[in-house]
């Protein structure tokens, strides 16, 4: 794995700047969407969302130079998470219930300054859960950078779901869910990657806390709606050792196909952990999966940002890309 200087950081564009950003590479630039802290009184929580207003940051590979961009709140809504993702190398975000409901709400597409509306046809809402379940959506990365995205869902149990965008709509459908044999330990989603045939679904579960199972993944096959549990051999020294919700940065080799796991924290004693840079791919996913560990690691202190092969680490005082 190199490593390259590619320009100078984000703390040039002057503000503060909020702990927590999501990263993505979009039409020839780099953005960086702040996530700030939103109490949920109702429900006893609270999150760290761009919907509610916050502001990007952008980089143009090409020109080197940062602009930072006020965004306008999409919605106020208390119930509402998000997800935000990349398709047709635009930025999307998707709205929905956070608490109670499997409800996808509403579909967003940045046009530069702010996250505007996109028609979308969503399947009825999964209501009667629990007030307090938590709902998450995770989309899933491919190496196909077209106009259907695959999402898995956290929701009485794991539900996987197909986005289709056109030019100015959108229709996301229910394809399946895993089903109780397959997940009889309760996984719950964490990250999910597609090669347009299977979804793999990355998950975890709860015990002694909440931990990423490296060791294997569920596989529901897009066509016949089939579900499996893949088992990854190993040892513990042969394997990823990022704990809790698992590996930070994901991507996929454009060539190979590999599923790219880079950087996570590694537990600590009972409650802390600490920073890992490591990078490895899962290799020959959904036949015998195996899990190689790339030379080289990712210094600790920026916002990692994936692209094919290709990871920014994007500080306040430099950017810097490694390539797998």
């Amino acid at each position: 794995m190199s490593l390259e200087k590619v320009g100078d950081g984000y703390g040039s564009v002057g503000g503060e700047f909020e702990r927590y950003h999501r990263g993505f590479v979009s039409q020839g630039k780099l953005w960086l969407f702040a996530k700030k802290y939103f109490e949920q009184p109702t429900h006893n929580w609270g999150h760290y969302v761009t919907f509610q207003g916050s502001y990007a940051l952008s980089f143009c590979l090409e020109g080197k130079t940062w602009n930072r961009i006020d965004i306008p709140a999409v919605s106020n809504e208390e119930n509402l998470a998000e997800e935000l993702f990349v398709a047709n190398d635009n930025i999307y975000m998707l709205l929905f219930t956070n608490f109670g409901a499997v409800e996808v709400k509403s579909l967003h597409k940045w046009n530069g300054e702010s996250f505007v509306p996109v028609y979308i046809e969503a399947p009825q809402a999964v209501t009667g859960l629990e007030p307090t379940s938590r709902v998450e959506f995770f989309a899933a990365i491919s190496a196909n950078d077209g106009p259907e995205v695959y999402f898995v869902c956290n929701g009485e149990g794991i539900k996987v779901y197909k986005l289709t965008l056109n030019d100015d709509s959108a229709c996301i459908e229910h394809l399946t869910d895993i089903d109780e044999e397959t997940n009889g330990i309760r996984g719950q989603a964490v990250f999910a990657y597609t090669d347009g045939k299977e979804v793999a679904v990355g998950f975890g579960v709860h015990g002694c806390g909440f931990r990423w199972e490296r060791s294997s993944f569920f596989a529901v096959d897009i066509n016949t709606k089939a579900a499996r549990c893949i088992e990854v051999p190993g040892d513990y020294d042969s394997a990823p050792k990022f704990c809790f919700s698992g590996t930070q940065a994901l991507s996929v080799h454009p060539e190979c196909g590999s599923w790219i796991h880079a950087t996570g924290s590694n537990q600590v004693g009972m409650c802390d952990s600490k920073y890992d840079g490591s990078v490895w791919k899962l290799t020959n996913i959904f036949t015998s999966p195996e899990w190689v560990k790339i030379d080289g690691e990712i210094p600790e202190g920026g916002v990692i940002v994936p692209y094919k092969n290709e990871f920014y680490n994007v500080g306040q005082d430099e950017v810097t890309k490694f390539t797998v």
